[in-house]
């Protein structure tokens, strides 16, 4: 999964990282419902009021979901940013190519790779690995539909990665307004 959103995060990297925080909304979610329910019967044991606890108790999960979402990602993409930055200073510098800005597909890929592997295993990230568990547990038979699923995450990434490569020397900003980047957005015209 993580060549595959440093694929798309090659290609367009607001979406990468959009997709990013709503798995990780989703999955931080789920794994803050799930604790709940089993804290909640290992203490008083089952009982039939369990599933009508867990559901007026999500908004609250949903709303600390939100946070700790939010609080997690601060780190992966300054270490994202930092690494495009030096990537691309590395290699316009020592002219293995030339011309390459913070906004090639090769900076980006390689700051959302390291991001996004930060975000995974950094700080914060336990209960979206365990969230994400549950998730693809839940979602993919155990089997070969596993194996089809990280399959199909390799061969897309690895044509992500091509065609971002191939397609050159602009990323694509969107959903951003044509034209713009996220610079523009800077206060004080900072580039």
């Amino acid at each position: 999964m993580l060549l595959g959103f440093a694929a798309v995060a090659a290609a367009a990297p607001l979406l990468a990282w959009g997709l990013y925080a709503v798995w990780g909304l989703t999955t931080r979610t789920v794994d803050r419902a799930l604790t709940g329910l089993v804290l909640r019967r290992h203490q008083v044991g089952p009982r039939r009021s369990d599933v009508p606890m867990a559901v007026l108790a999500s908004p609250w999960h949903l709303v600390a979901a939100t946070l700790a979402t939010m609080l997690s990602l601060l780190l992966p993409l300054a270490v994202a940013a930092v690494v495009a930055v030096v990537m691309s200073g590395l290699l316009t510098t020592s002219e293995l190519a030339p011309g390459v800005g913070i906004a090639h597909p090769v900076a980006v890929g390689t700051g959302s790779l390291v991001g996004g592997w930060l975000g995974w295993w950094g700080l914060g990230s336990t209960s979206l690995r365990r969230g994400s568990r549950t998730l693809v547990r839940g979602i993919v038979p155990p089997g070969v539909a596993t194996m089809v699923l990280v399959t199909l995450c390799l061969v897309g990434g690895g044509a992500l990665v091509y065609w971002s490569l191939l397609d050159g020397d602009v990323v694509s900003w969107w959903p951003l307004p044509g034209g713009t980047t996220p610079l523009d957005y800077l206060p004080f015209g900072v580039r």
